[in-house]
């Protein structure tokens, strides 16, 4: 081969070289990501056959309210699991300045006054915080401080006006009377049922001593014997011939009807270890005052999680994630009201042994490579996929020009301009296996019928007769979307540079005989 030869061969050699980096570089990029999976918790994480317990709650008032001079204990109590305490705090949030610490242990109360701390009245916040090894767990409190009164004064903390609770419900309200230039004579409580059209007929209930600045608790809920209306009078006596009175009501509630907890759930859960499963619970509930839940492990009888609820507000768990053995569990979860009453709902989880590990993608019936429509027309195509495990997503990456749900159906979201666009779409199992696929658009500016490389829809009401021409049409579009296929193009022209390589060696050597 002559030294001219060569130099006409070298720019064919680096386009032959170009092109079949091209071709073959995005086919191994994309059987890569064929392979990923999803990555699994390790067993390290767990503890024995349940997932380590985490959590931390504070039980405690948002808002509080006393008077400067008057003791206020300020009750709160912790309930953690997955932690190891260290202390708690109490800090001004305003300047951050610390009123009170301790030490803490789990469901332990912790009772403090706090009133000594504000000596000026008006409105403030304060940070209850509790730290752990590694964590700092806080929560923020009102505080509305009123002024001391000045001479003679007589009052009483703050309670609620009208109230409601069930049948045979116990219901404690906690009375604290402050007075100063008054003599104590003694308190009474007077109850009467509301009639419509007459008058409550009161009768005494109730009587006691009494002390500045002393509580003392009245039971409500033992005084009603039938369901009603009832009207209240706390009257407190003094030795100057002054009564006080405090006036509040009760709606009291019959439960067989008025009242109701019902929780949603699954009693019984079967599946197999590698397979995602979630566990929920759904409170519904009428005349309680919600105020904690927990969610245990009967088995060990351990609190796995505990926290607040609300009406019809579910609570879920991924209790895949838990387990590394086969075999038969019971959670409960309990719903703790601040009537004093709890329900429960149980459930029993049997796990076999794990499938056969699946690494098949999942499959596209019916595939379509290409569309044709023209401008302005709408795109409606229901993808068909199946995989046996199920599909766990399915994703785009052209989400501006397409929306696709969970069950395969693709329609535009935005109008396409004229040209050719690419949409890729993922399709994953619950394994993690990908498959990724590419369907290639092609927009024109003439009214066209909608066609697809497998079906043939139209816009339009008519539908014309097939003709002669069909097989060739169909021979057309299958060569189109042959030619479609990523680095198909690049292979033609890579084939047609290896040929002219390969004539031009030839045409040399026989130069060279001659």
């Amino acid at each position: 081969m002559t030294r001219k030869t060569l130099k006409k061969l070298v720019p064919l050699i680096i386009l032959f070289i170009v092109i079949y980096s091209i071709n073959f570089g995005p086919i191994k990029e994309q059987r890569s990501r064929n392979n990923t999976s999803i990555e699994q918790p390790s067993p390290s994480e767990m503890v024995g056959t349940i997932l380590n317990p985490q959590y931390f709650w504070i039980d405690h008032p948002f808002e509080i309210s006393f008077r400067i001079g008057n003791e206020y204990l300020l009750n709160f109590t912790p309930y953690f699991a997955g932690e190891t305490p260290l202390r708690w705090e109490i800090h001004h949030q305003l300047n951050g300045s610390r009123i009170l610490n301790g030490t803490f242990s789990n469901a332990t109360l912790i009772s403090q006054n706090i009133a000594p701390n504000f000596t000026i009245d008006g409105f403030y916040y304060i940070n209850l915080c509790f730290y752990t090894t590694n964590h700092l767990f806080n929560s923020s409190i009102s505080v509305d401080v009123k002024e001391r009164p000045s001479g003679q004064y007589f009052y009483t903390n703050p309670h609620e006006v009208e109230n409601k609770i069930l049948i045979n419900q116990p219901s404690q309200m906690e009375w604290i009377p402050y007075f100063a230039g008054y003599s104590a004579q003694g308190w009474e409580l007077f109850a009467g049922q509301m009639v419509e059209g007459n008058d409550p007929q009161h009768q005494l209930i109730y009587s006691g001593d009494y002390y500045d600045g002393v509580p003392f608790v009245l039971d409500i809920g033992n005084i009603f014997d039938t369901p009603g209306n009832y009207e209240l009078i706390l009257i407190f006596d003094t030795g100057e011939d002054q009564v006080f009175s405090y006036y509040f009501y009760y709606e009291v509630l019959a439960e067989e009807y008025s009242t109701y907890f019902e929780i949603t759930h699954n009693s019984n859960i079967q599946f197999n270890l590698g397979q995602i499963q979630i566990l929920e619970y759904t409170p519904h509930f009428s005349n309680y005052t919600p105020w904690r839940y927990e969610f245990s492990y009967i088995d060990t009888h351990s609190v796995l999680d505990m926290g607040s609820y609300v009406n019809a507000g579910f609570i879920q768990y991924n209790i895949s994630q838990w387990f590394e053995n086969p075999g038969n569990y019971t959670f409960k979860m309990t719903f703790l009201t601040k009537e004093l009453r709890s329900f429960t709902a149980n459930t029993t989880v049997e796990i076999f042994e794990q499938l056969e590990e699946d690494s098949t993608p999942p499959e596209w019936n019916d595939p379509i490579n290409n569309i044709t429509i023209s401008v302005g027309t709408p795109i409606n195509i229901n993808l068909n996929f199946s995989d046996s495990g199920g599909i766990a997503s399915i994703s785009t990456n052209d989400s501006s020009h397409i929306s696709i749900n969970e069950t395969g159906f693709i329609r535009n979201s935005s109008t396409w301009n004229v040209g050719s666009f690419d949409i890729n779409i993922s399709i994953e199992d619950y394994s993690g296996n990908i498959l990724i696929i590419t369907i290639s658009v092609f927009v024109l500016s003439t009214n066209v019928t909608e066609t697809t490389s497998t079906s043939t829809t139209t816009n339009t009401e008519t539908t014309e007769e097939p003709t002669n021409s069909t097989s060739s049409k169909s021979e057309a579009n299958e060569f189109s979307s042959f030619s479609n296929i990523p680095g198909f193009q690049s292979q033609i022209l890579g084939l047609s540079s290896l040929f002219i390589l390969f004539r031009i060696y030839k045409k040399n050597k026989k130069d060279k005989l001659h």
